[in-house]
């Protein structure tokens, strides 16, 4: 289906860029949703440029458009996917101080981006700092959320796999109970997320 949208999307995009030129509100969103499609199918070459696109018209014409942090933590996406770790952490971190400047610094979407960078930590096994990370992310979505929301148990969950990375299984236990227990009685026994935590529980 991803597949079959894209010429769609393609062909939206010279019938927008036609008419109204190449720099555009509409053009960059359509840009963007590009590169979200190849980010998906993991074309993730074809990913940066519609996103570097997209991101070039958006500074250009709309310079305080917040949508410019999600642009960025998309392109940090798809370079911790190719192991581009120096391009990931700065791009995340461009959107982090945006959404810090547009949101306050205790905004959910300012967790969101945090874990995104303390996961392109995680991955080139900088454990240390993407500890600190996490546990601001934590601390903002308990203070602004129910108790069993789901997105804590995706943080609790994230504190899980940083301590069993390290070999530290009685504390990446406890986030993984925690996380479980939110997940059963917000989701239900049987959805596919409470089966992961059960699965990260059985490898400890």
């Amino acid at each position: 289906e991803l597949l079959k949208a894209e010429p769609l999307m393609q062909r939206a995009l010279e019938i927008n860029e036609k008419n109204f030129g190449p720099d555009n509100k509409i053009a960059s969103t359509i840009l963007g949703n590009l590169g979200l499609l190849n980010m998906k199918i993991g074309r993730y070459d074809m990913a940066e440029i519609f996103f570097k696109r997209s991101l070039s018209i958006t500074e250009k014409l709309y310079p305080e458009d917040p949508e410019i942090a999600t642009t960025l933590q998309n392109l940090g996406h798809i370079y911790c996917k190719v192991s581009a770790f120096e391009k990931a952490e700065a791009m995340v971190k461009r959107a982090i101080l945006i959404r810090e400047k547009k949101l306050g610094s205790d905004h959910l979407n300012v967790a969101s981006t945090l874990s995104v960078l303390a996961m392109i930590y995680i991955d080139k096994y900088a454990y240390s700092d993407a500890l600190p990370l996490l546990e601001r992310a934590l601390a903002i979505a308990e203070s602004k959320l129910d108790p069993w929301h789901p997105e804590l148990a995706s943080y609790l969950s994230m504190l899980g796999v940083l301590h069993c990375d390290q070999g530290e299984y009685a504390e990446a236990e406890a986030f993984y109970l925690r996380a479980l227990e939110i997940r059963e009685k917000a989701l239900g026994p049987d959805h596919p997320d409470v089966a992961l935590i059960k699965n990260n529980l059985g490898v400890l």
